[in-house]
């Protein structure tokens, strides 16, 4: 999960993703499967870095759970102080996020 900053991923995420991803095809990134949310106080909940990092991990030849699109708008109403997601809606959005999420990390490793 990660904020957006100014409608892109945080510099210094972007910035990891750039090292971990040499040697270019070798990387300990390279081909492994991964799966996106976010959360912002805005309306759009993280749609445009969530775009901007499947491009950062398209490099690597990362594949991506598409759906469901965890997209958590207006966070401070959704999370109690303790950091704990309350939307139920959301909830269910995370599961299945990461229910698929299973399901493509078995299927990459049956193609190994």
């Amino acid at each position: 999960m990660s904020p957006e900053y100014n409608y892109g991923i945080p510099g210094v995420l972007k910035n990891a993703i750039d090292w971990a991803s040499r040697p270019g095809g070798k990387s300990a990134l390279y081909g492994k499967p991964t799966a996106i949310m976010g959360a912002s106080m805005g309306l759009v909940g993280t749609a445009r870095m969530q775009l901007s990092l499947r491009q950062a991990l398209t490099f690597n030849n990362c594949p991506c759970v598409l759906q469901p699109e965890v997209l958590v708008g207006r966070a401070q109403e959704k999370f109690d102080p303790e950091g704990n997601l309350t939307d139920e809606m959301a909830g269910k959005l995370v599961a299945q996020l990461l229910e698929n999420f299973k399901v493509l990390i078995l299927k990459t490793r049956s193609q190994v």
